[in-house]
């Protein structure tokens, strides 16, 4: 039975940070309970996500456009980012990102 910090955890990892159907916390509890971390259960439910996403598609009217498909190739994404985890085989990627380093003075 996952713990309630297991199961808010999860929520942040999935982006679905309330109680509703489909990801009721008996939902999450059960889904993070069927696999083998919690990295596993949010690659299946990005899965799940995508699933649902698939059906979704790219509108443009009255000057303006959506482009849903975005969505199935994003949850996708994290789909194969958190498997990754799971299987410990994920690397840190900063490309995009700006960082600094700490100047050390003699």
């Amino acid at each position: 039975m996952a713990t309630s910090d297991q199961i808010t955890q999860f929520r942040r990892m999935i982006g679905e940070l309330t109680d509703v159907e489909p990801w009721t916390d008996a939902y999450i509890s059960a889904l993070i309970d069927a696999n083998t971390s919690l990295n596993a259960a949010a690659s299946q439910a990005w899965l799940e996500k995508a699933g649902y996403y698939a059906s979704m598609v790219d509108t443009t009217e009255s000057g303006s456009g959506r482009r849903l498909s975005q969505l199935r190739t994003g949850a996708l994404e994290m789909s194969q980012y958190y498997q990754k985890l799971a299987e410990g085989d994920a690397e840190e990627d900063l490309t995009g990102y700006a960082y600094t380093v700490e100047i050390e003075r003699p």
